[in-house]
């Protein structure tokens, strides 16, 4: 089949998981082209003939309004229509979807609308309404049994389950670009997330247990952004500036441990980082959500915790025994597989 595969949200931090999806549909056997946004096609570094259109950077506002951003992805979605040749197409594949803009704008053609957060829109009059209209013409994709679920629930049964998928293993070269806040201590907590859940940071900074087992272990925590409001305490520390990419990959290859603690808000979806851990072969642990459940088939040990002493428990397990306690599944397990849904 011949795919057009559309991100024309600007979202950088999608990069691998285009990788990721790109290939697998051309590991399927199709023949794929793409529409991108100039600067994320030029860190794709992907051939010039794969590409029906390159969105002109100027088209690519983003800021902190949901109204005026939707209006620049309308006015995208309207010069896609107008300067693409749906003919030479079998289907098209979003890698992102607002319901929206896609709903306003419809595409001649059958699209196929990868859901990364939608699940959770259904809350939303408006994003109902639009994502049962979608529904009428086009199929969704989702990354788990439970995301489905909530399409079913919703009346709509049109829904693919197709893995989220793993990049390779970080190059180990960015070992070498470890911040250097962080080059003095025998062990490393990494935090990748900037957003984490905010009541079990501020027990993470008082819990006098865990503030003395960092000590004794030479072990620091290593959050993104600090927020307002939270004190500073030995062997916790907070990156306050942008991490480059080796930056963020060197201090994920030297940690011992990754933690996740999404906050409340993130429901029916999945987590990239948890796909890089087993990609790195990182331990993880986790504060209990029940979007993660997917991560206890990933490991020998539960990696899910309910509060700070048990995190400080945990840890010590993890640091004490770790050829004990690791990932056991393989990347190719987890491979993105579109043969059943796009058929030669």
């Amino acid at each position: 089949m011949r795919i057009l595969y559309i991100n024309y949200m600007k979202q950088y931090g999608h990069l691998n998981f285009d990788h990721i999806h790109i290939d697998a549909l051309m590991s399927a056997g199709h023949d794929v082209h793409l529409i991108m946004p100039k600067k994320l096609a030029e860190k794709m570094n992907r051939p010039n003939d794969m590409y029906e259109w390159i969105i002109p950077n100027w088209m690519n506002f983003y800021c902190k309004s949901g109204v005026i951003n939707r209006l620049f992805f309308i006015l995208v979605l309207l010069l896609i229509r107008i300067k693409t040749k749906f003919s030479k197409y079998d289907v098209c594949a979003f890698s992102n979807t607002d319901e929206i803009s896609l709903g306003l704008v419809r595409l001649p053609i059958k699209e196929y609308l990868i859901c990364h957060t939608n699940a959770s829109d259904f809350s939303s009059m408006i994003k109902h309404y639009f994502l049962k209209s979608l529904a009428s013409k086009n199929d969704f994709i989702v990354f788990n049994e439970r995301m489905k679920q909530v399409f079913v629930d919703n009346g709509i049964e049109n829904v693919h389950i197709v893995s989220h998928g793993c990049m390779p293993p970080f190059d180990k070269c960015t070992l070498n670009d470890l911040p250097k806040e962080l080059s003095m201590h025998k062990h490393i907590v990494f935090h990748p997330s900037s957003k984490p859940e905010p009541k079990i940071l501020a027990d993470i900074t008082s819990n006098k247990r865990l503030h003395k087992f960092l000590i004794d272990n030479d072990v620091i925590i290593v959050f993104r952004n600090k927020p307002t409001g939270i004190v500073d305490i030995p062997n916790i520390v907070y990156i306050n500036r942008y991490l480059s990419t080796d930056e963020y990959r060197g201090t994920f290859l030297k940690s011992d441990v990754i933690l996740l603690a999404y906050p409340k808000e993130f429901v029916y979806s999945v987590s990239g980082v948890s796909f890089e851990c087993v990609s790195n072969r990182k331990n993880i642990l986790l504060l209990n959500n029940p979007s993660l459940e997917y991560c206890r088939k990933f490991y020998n040990y539960d990696p899910f915790f309910k509060n700070t002493d048990e995190l400080c428990d945990k840890l010590a397990c993890l640091l004490s025994n770790p050829n004990d306690n690791h990932c056991i599944v393989e990347i190719d397990n987890l491979r993105p597989n579109y043969h059943d849904i796009f058929q030669i």
